[in-house]
């Protein structure tokens, strides 16, 4: 009796000098090697957040809430300031991940579209100044036609396209405000109208609708109105259908087709 004693005792200590041992070296696993953060961008206001949380490697176990910290940058909160984006509050404050160093090791997945606007946001000049901090002082009046354009793309998650739009007013004359946006009109339409025939293909026929709305609303054409005909009668919306290929007919013929495609440069 006195030997089994002994022994569970011998076997007790053992065990508490191992869980001393290997504590802190699971507490190193977890608070250093499993330490992430990432970025996210919220298109309501154009503000920016970057997170921290612990996380067991391997594993997709969070075991510390994530802490949030502002980072808009100065462009950003210029933007709002300015007036040149409108604040849109929503119930719930939209966030999109720009990127999470917990994401497939740090890998940026198809989730982090967002950097395809925040990229362009943080572009610099040679001398280190703000790209789009400079554009705007130089063609105020443009801008207020530019922002309200991107500030769309963005809230409708159509960030892919996005480069697209801070393309061309890299390379438009914006010193004329007026044919800067005739351009910028057509190029947002051809992207709703592509986005659009896209989710006609696919049979996400509300957001096809939505999308070749929003085309009609910025530049009415025939290939639009037939393309939204098409979704309508999908819809089992015969009537309203058959008035847009009347709409088609009665439109003159604008091709919807991106001024940036290859010969139309």
């Amino acid at each position: 009796m006195t030997e089994y004693r002994s022994s569970k005792a011998k076997y007790f200590w053992i065990t508490l000098l191992i869980g001393v041992v290997a504590a802190p070296s699971c507490l190193l696993i977890l608070f250093g090697m499993g330490q992430n953060s990432g970025r996210e961008f919220s298109p309501d206001d154009f503000s920016r957040r970057t997170f921290h949380y612990n996380q067991v490697p391997g594993l997709d176990w969070v075991i510390l809430k994530k802490t949030y910290s502002d980072s808009t940058t100065v462009l950003e909160g210029d933007l709002v300031a300015d007036k040149l984006i409108k604040p849109v509050i929503n119930q719930k404050k939209k966030w999109h991940l720009i990127w999470d160093s917990g994401d497939g090791g740090g890998l940026i997945s198809h989730e982090c579209d967002a950097r395809f606007l925040t990229e362009y946001l943080d572009m610099t000049d040679d001398e280190g100044a703000n790209y789009w901090t400079q554009w705007n002082e130089k063609f105020p009046d443009s801008a207020k036609i530019f922002w309200p354009r991107v500030a769309d793309l963005a809230r409708e998650e159509m960030y892919l396209k996005i480069p697209d739009v801070m393309q061309a007013a890299m390379e438009l004359d914006a010193d004329e405000p007026d044919e800067f946006q005739l351009v910028l009109d057509r190029l947002a339409a051809n992207i709703y109208f592509e986005l659009g025939g896209i989710d006609l293909e696919l049979d996400r026929l509300e957001r096809a609708r939505h999308r070749l709305d929003r085309s009609i609303e910025i530049l009415p054409s025939q290939e639009a109105y037939q393309k939204r005909s098409e979704c309508l009668a999908k819809l089992g919306k015969q009537a309203e259908s058959k008035l847009d290929l009347e709409k088609a007919q009665a439109t003159p013929e604008i091709s919807v087709e991106s001024p940036f495609a290859e010969g139309n440069e």
